[in-house]
C-alpha cells in the first residue's frame, strides 16, 4: 500500500522506531523490510490518528486510541475491583537531555532529542498485593510487549493479570499487544454469576478433588472456541439462573474454577479479536502478532490460560516451585521429543513460537490450568525477558527469593528488581513482569 508522509513530519520504521527516509525499501538501523517501501509518519499527540486520514489503516492505527477510550469510559467491574490504565502516549513536558519543552512532533524544541517514551518503561498497581512492571529492555528500540492487570483492595480477593508479548518480527505488534492485554483483563474482571453449566457451590473439598485439575479432571484442556476473525464475540457474562441442586460430589472449588475457565475463554477470544484489529486492511504478509498469558485468581482458585511463550509460575514459600503454562514453541516441542532444556532453549529457533494471536494465528485458544492455591506464594506472570535468563522454575524462585531479601514482599518493588536484574543480564528483550502476593 502507499503511505502518503508529511515532509515536515519525522518518519519512522515500524520495527525499532528508528527515522527512516519516505520511499526506502529497508530500515537502515535494523535492516527489516518497511511495509510496501513505506512507513507512516511520527504520531503527533492530539492530531488524528494516520489511520483516520489514510484510507485502509484505520483498523490498525486507531486500537491504542481505541483501548483508551475504553478504559476511559470504565468498564463494569466485579464489586471492589480496580484497575488503572496510564496514557502511554503522553509526552514528557522536558526534555531529560537538556530540561526544555518537548514540542508537538516528540522532540526537543531546543536540542532535538527524542522525549522519553511512557511506553519504554512503566508500571501500575491497581492494589498493594499486586503489581506490574514492563520495560523495554537494552537491546531494542521500542517496547512491544503489552500488560494489564485488575484486583481488589484486599489480599486474598480477586486479581486479574494479563501479559502479552508483541512479535517482534512484525510492525505494529506494539499496537496487539497493548489493546489485547487490556481487554483481556477487562473481561477478567468483569462480574460474572453462576453459568448454567456450573454446579452451585457446596462447601468443602470432596475427597475425589485434583488441585491441578478443572472440572474434566485433565490438567491441561484446550478452550472450545469463543470467537474467530470475522466472527462474533458470545456476551462474556452467562446470564443469572436461580439454584438448583448441586450434583453429588461438587464443590465451591469447582464451581469457581468454572466460572474463571469460561473468563479465560472469554478473555482469550477478545484478545485475539484486538490482536486482528491491529492488522491493516487489506492486511499485510506478516500482520501483528502477539503472545498470550493470563491468570484469573478468586481467593484460593486460580486459572490461567495461555498461548505462545510467555509464561506463569507458581513459586510458594514452601514447596515445590512449577511451571504452570507449556510453552507452545520449538524449544517445548524439542524438549517433549528428548532434548535437554538447556540444549533446547539454547538452539537457535528456540523462540520460534507454534500458537499466538493474531489475523494469522493457526490457533488462537487458549490452553488452560487450573489449580488450588493453599499456601503462601508468589503467583508470578513473565515475557521471555525475564525467564529467557532464569527458565527452570527451582531456579526462578531462588531469584524471586534472594530479590526479596533487599526489596522485601512488597509487589511493586520486587517487580521493578526483577526487570531491572534481567536489564543487567544484557536485556536482550523486552521485559515484563506481574506479581500478586498469595497467602
Amino acid at each position: 500500500m502507499d503511505v502518503a508522509v508529511s515532509a515536515t513530519a519525522a518518519a519512522r520504521c515500524p520495527h525499532c522506531a528508528a527515522e527512516v527516509t519516505p520511499g526506502d525499501v529497508f530500515c537502515e538501523a535494523c535492516g527489516k523490510q518497511l511495509v510496501d517501501g513505506a512507513v507512516p509518519p511520527a504520531r503527533v499527540p492530539g492530531a488524528p490518528a494516520p489511520g483516520e486520514e489514510i484510507g485502509g489503516l484505520g483498523g490498525a492505527s486507531g486500537v491504542l486510541a481505541g483501548a483508551l477510550e475504553q478504559a476511559r469510559t470504565a468498564p463494569p467491574r466485579r464489586p471492589g475491583v480496580r484497575a488503572v490504565d496510564l496514557d502511554l502516549e503522553a509526552l514528557p513536558a522536558a526534555c531529560t537531555v537538556c530540561g526544555a519543552a518537548i514540542a508537538a512532533d516528540g522532540y526537543c524544541a531546543d536540542c532535538g532529542a527524542p522525549a522519553a517514551r511512557p511506553r519504554d518503561h512503566w508500571s501500575e498497581q491497581p492494589a498493594p498485593w499486586v503489581a506490574l512492571v514492563c520495560d523495554r529492555g537494552q537491546r531494542h528500540a521500542i517496547n512491544q510487549d503489552g500488560g494489564a492487570i485488575a484486583a481488589s483492595e484486599e489480599a486474598g480477593g480477586f486479581a486479574a493479570l494479563v501479559i502479552c508479548d508483541g512479535v517482534s518480527s512484525a510492525a505494529r505488534s506494539e499496537l496487539a499487544s497493548l489493546a489485547a492485554a487490556r481487554a483481556a483483563r477487562d473481561v477478567l474482571a468483569e462480574p460474572r454469576p453462576l453459568p448454567a453449566s456450573a454446579p452451585v457451590s457446596v462447601p468443602g473439598p470432596s475427597a475425589g478433588d485434583s488441585a491441578d485439575s478443572d472440572d474434566s479432571g485433565a490438567a491441561t484442556v484446550p478452550m472450545p472456541v469463543a470467537s474467530r476473525p470475522g466472527g462474533t464475540t458470545p456476551p462474556s457474562v452467562a446470564p443469572s439462573v436461580p439454584p438448583s441442586v448441586p450434583p453429588q460430589g461438587s464443590t465451591s472449588v469447582q464451581s469457581r474454577s468454572s466460572v474463571l475457565a469460561a473468563a479465560l475463554r472469554d478473555a482469550g477470544a477478545v484478545a485475539q479479536a484486538q490482536a486482528v484489529r491491529a492488522a491493516s486492511d487489506p492486511p499485510e504478509d506478516n500482520p501483528p502478532a502477539c503472545t498470550f498469558v493470563a491468570a484469573a485468581l478468586d481467593a484460593t482458585t486460580l486459572v490461567v490460560g495461555w498461548v505462545g511463550d510467555s509464561r506463569a509460575y507458581w513459586l510458594p514459600d514452601e514447596g515445590i516451585p512449577l511451571q504452570l503454562s507449556t510453552d507452545d514453541s520449538w524449544a517445548a516441542e524439542a524438549i517433549a521429543v528428548g532434548f535437554s532444556r538447556e540444549e533446547a532453549e539454547r538452539a537457535p529457533q528456540a523462540h520460534s513460537i507454534t500458537r499466538w494471536l493474531g489475523r494469522d494465528a493457526p490457533d488462537a485458544v487458549p490452553r488452560t490450568l487450573a489449580r488450588r492455591l493453599d499456601t503462601a506464594g508468589w503467583l508470578l506472570l513473565c515475557s521471555d525477558g525475564l525467564w529467557n535468563y532464569r527458565s527452570e522454575a527451582a531456579d526462578l524462585k531462588d531469584l524471586v527469593t534472594s530479590v526479596a531479601v533487599e526489596t522485601g514482599a512488597e509487589p511493586l518493588a520486587l517487580a521493578e528488581a526483577l526487570v531491572a536484574w534481567a536489564n543487567a543480564q544484557g536485556g536482550h528483550d523486552n521485559i515484563t513482569v506481574a506479581l500478586a502476593r498469595v497467602g
